[in-house]
This record gives C-alpha cells, sequence and structure tokens, in this order.
C-alpha cells in the first residue's frame, strides 16, 4: 500500500499592509450618530512627475516642471505631443484653480499644486 503525503503551503499573508479604504473616517457617537474624522490629506508624490495647466500648459512641453505643464492628460481624448505619447507610471499634478472640459464640454474645476 503507498502512502501519499499533500504538503499544503500557504501564500504569504497581506497583514500588515494597510490601505486608506481599510481606515475609519467616522466615529459613532453615543447616541448613535456619526462624526466624521476625516485625516488630513497628505501628497506622496512618486519617483516621476507630471504637471498639467489646462489654461496655461502645452502639451508639447514635457510636462516636468510647474513651468512647462502639459495642457491635457495622457488619457485625455484632446491631448496631442508629448502629453498624448507619454506612457509609464508618473504622478500626475493638476494646476488649481483653472478650468478643465470635461468629456460633455462642461467646465470644472480641477486639483491643486
Amino acid at each position: 500500500m503507498a502512502c501519499c503525503f499533500l504538503a499544503v503551503t500557504s501564500a504569504p499573508t497581506r497583514a500588515s499592509v494597510t490601505f486608506s479604504w481599510q481606515e475609519g473616517y467616522a466615529k459613532i457617537l453615543p447616541q448613535g450618530d456619526l462624526k466624521w474624522t476625516p485625516k488630513p490629506f497628505r501628497f506622496d508624490k512618486g519617483t516621476s512627475l507630471r504637471y498639467i495647466d489646462f489654461d496655461a500648459g502645452n502639451d508639447e512641453n514635457d510636462g516636468t516642471t510647474k513651468q512647462a505643464p502639459w495642457k491635457h492628460h495622457p488619457w485625455d481624448s484632446q491631448a496631442t505631443g508629448k502629453a498624448k505619447v507619454c506612457r509609464g507610471i508618473h504622478t500626475y499634478v493638476f494646476k488649481g484653480r483653472c478650468s478643465a472640459r470635461e468629456p460633455r464640454g462642461r467646465a470644472t474645476s480641477v486639483g491643486i499644486h
């Protein structure tokens, strides 16, 4: 009679990794109400930044400085030039207090920098 052993190993767990959506952003008060307890925004930039300024940008710029921002995000259907051909992982910083066109043509306020 042959014996067969099955070794089972478990995959490493990510218990120590915490994502922002796993954290609590409200406190339950004694009356049962909720009190909003947001954490301050913390900007964590990546190793590669691209700046976007819809009002003063130009898609032919390299987009790597505040002084030479793009007008459009690479995924914007209106992007041209260097902005359109950009690939890879970047942190996109949108200039605040300017307007950007939504796909339906409405203007909306975007980001802060």
